[in-house]
C-alpha cells in the first residue's frame, strides 16, 4: 500500500510550491499528507485523488465504483493512522502522577 507516487500538478494553487511531508498510494488512490500552520501550531491533512490514465493524459476521477471505493477506504484510514500518530507524536509527555 506505501508506493510512493510524485506529487500531482492538480493540487490547490496554495501547494503548487510547498511538497507534502508523505505521500503514498493505495492502488489507483494517490494520498498526500501537508503540513500547515495554524495560531494553535502545526497540524497535518490529507488529499485523496483517485487517478486513471486516459490515453497519455492522467486524469482526477470524482466518481467511484464499488472497487475504488475499498481504495479510497483503505486510502483514507492509512491517511488517518499516520497523522494521528504524528499528532501524539507532538504532543509533550505526561508527568508521573505522584
Amino acid at each position: 500500500m506505501a508506493r510512493t507516487t510524485p506529487r500531482s500538478d492538480r493540487d490547490p494553487p496554495s501547494r503548487q510550491n510547498q511538497k507534502p511531508v508523505e505521500s503514498f498510494s493505495d492502488g489507483p488512490v494517490q494520498v498526500s499528507i501537508w503540513e500547515n500552520q495554524s495560531a494553535k501550531g502545526a497540524f497535518r491533512a490529507a488529499t485523496l485523488q483517485l487517478r486513471y490514465k486516459d490515453g497519455d493524459d492522467w486524469k482526477t476521477a470524482s466518481s467511484y465504483g464499488a472497487n475504488d471505493l475499498l481504495h479510497l477506504e483503505a486510502a483514507a484510514r492509512e491517511a488517518r493512522r499516520r497523522i494521528t500518530a504524528w499528532t501524539s507524536s507532538q504532543k509533550p509527555p505526561r508527568a508521573p502522577r505522584a
